[in-house]
């Protein structure tokens, strides 16, 4: 195979049931199916094994909360992460190593140093400047930041068309249905076409000419990679389709329980001190 690392994760999933199996000391029968996650179609891998006709799926199947009601997970065996990747064009930053000084300061600069290196001495003001110059460049490097969209609904707006590559579940829980995230269905709104599905190295070119937005999993495209060059790679730029930041509303139960508990142990607190005032104050009383 030219490129192994194109079918890794099959090959991961296939592997992992074979061990279940070895281990089980079961007989290994294979059974062919069409498609991996569909529940519109019988001979759907998750179908077959949520209705008997198999036992064991020998592909990976992404845990989702629906699915847990309908298969037994054995555990996470491979990282899911599906999103757009383009090549974008940063602003020119040719002159921002000239930018922080004005010319005056430059010449400034240029007459100190000729002075201090005619007596070979090196002062704190030259260090100074030396600071303030480098700690620009830093900033002027992270100012750059990414010059295309960061989200699916800016990716929508954008110049960029959209391509993404053929698989199943994509089809089925993304791009083919009616889905429940806005960014989502704007962006396939605004860019999808009849056009939208290419395989991965069609995906790979289109995203080479810097015209197009291609879907894919991400471990899976990397390989594909190894032809850019250092200035492309550089450029790329990633949207993940499914979020894997935590955002406030993530963690808003948590913090509430956080605020409770504090709450709580100041009232605990409280009453422990009162009770213990009032013993101290008993036994005062008691004493005289």
């Amino acid at each position: 195979m030219a490129m192994p690392e194109r079918d890794s994760g099959i090959r991961c999933g296939f592997t992992a049931s074979s061990l279940i199996i070895q281990k089980l000391n079961a007989t290994e029968i294979l059974v062919p199916t069409q498609l991996w996650s569909s529940e519109t179609n019988n001979e759907s891998m998750l179908m077959k094994v949520s209705q008997g006709t198999a036992d064991i799926c020998g592909g990976v199947l992404r845990i989702m909360h629906s699915r847990v009601q309908k298969l037994d997970y054995a555990m996470s065996i491979w990282p899911f992460h599906v999103g757009f990747t383009y090549l974008a064009e940063r602003e020119s930053s040719n002159n921002m190593f000239v930018a922080p000084f004005t010319t005056s300061v430059w010449l400034c600069c240029s007459l100190i140093f000729a002075i201090l290196l005619g007596a070979q001495k090196i002062t704190a003001k030259t260090m100074l400047v030396h600071a303030y110059y480098t700690s620009a460049i830093v900033s002027a490097l992270m100012s750059t930041g990414r010059s295309g969209p960061d989200s699916l609904r800016a990716l929508g707006d954008s110049r960029y068309e959209i391509a993404s590559e053929d698989y199943d579940y994509m089809r089925y829980l993304m791009f083919d249905v009616q889905t429940n995230w806005e960014d989502l269905e704007y962006l396939k709104r605004k860019k999808m076409n009849a056009k939208f599905y290419q395989n991965i190295q069609t995906g790979v070119k289109m995203i080479r000419d810097g015209q197009v937005a291609y879907h894919t999993e991400f471990n899976q495209l990397y390989p594909h990679l190894s032809s850019f060059t250092d200035d492309q790679l550089c450029k790329l730029q990633f949207i993940d389709t499914v979020p894997e930041r935590v955002n406030i509303y993530d963690i808003a139960p948590v913090l509430v329980l956080t605020l409770m508990a504090v709450v709580l142990s100041l009232i605990i607190l409280l009453i422990e001190y009162s009770v213990a005032k009032f013993t101290k104050q008993r036994k005062k009383e008691s004493e005289e």
